[in-house]
């Protein structure tokens, strides 16, 4: 009776630690998943302030141009190093702005067009239209 009580209070030790064992990678696997996609997220914002930092430099000249009509800049900001060019025909009154920012491993590039907006600022720029630019290695990139 004795040798019966410790086969199975051993057994039920190895089934708890087996469900511990897999609790404990479950978890880490998820903080991962957590950390990479936060990851990501950081990486999309800065780019989008490379926009905004490109939509900035398109003021105007005091001459009837615009400074920053084909510029191309860098900037680091949380660690990160965000490049922005800027295209724009002199005299249009629409442009594209693409912005890149590499957060960690996580490389993120977004395109914006933009247009001239007339109003009350006449030197005004809004985004029409932006979207993030799909990278072929995002399935390769791990948080490390």
């Amino acid at each position: 009776m004795g040798g019966s009580r410790g086969v199975l209070l051993s057994g039920i030790a190895l089934i708890i630690g087996i469900y511990s064992v897999g609790i404990k990678k479950a978890d880490v696997q998820l903080a991962g998943s957590a950390i990479a996609h936060a990851c990501k997220i950081q990486s999309e914002r800065n780019a989008m302030m490379g926009v905004k930092a490109g939509i900035h430099s398109l003021r105007s000249d005091g001459n009837g141009g615009f400074s920053g009509i084909n510029t191309t800049d860098t900037f680091i900001i949380l660690n990160d190093t965000v490049s922005y060019t800027v295209s724009v025909v002199s005299f249009a009154t629409t442009g594209t702005i693409t912005a890149t920012s590499k957060f960690k491993n996580w490389k993120t590039t977004i395109r914006a067009y933009v247009r001239k907006k007339f109003g009350s600022d006449p030197y005004y720029w809004e985004i029409t239209r932006r979207y993030i630019v799909p990278d072929p290695n995002e399935a390769n990139y791990v948080y490390q």
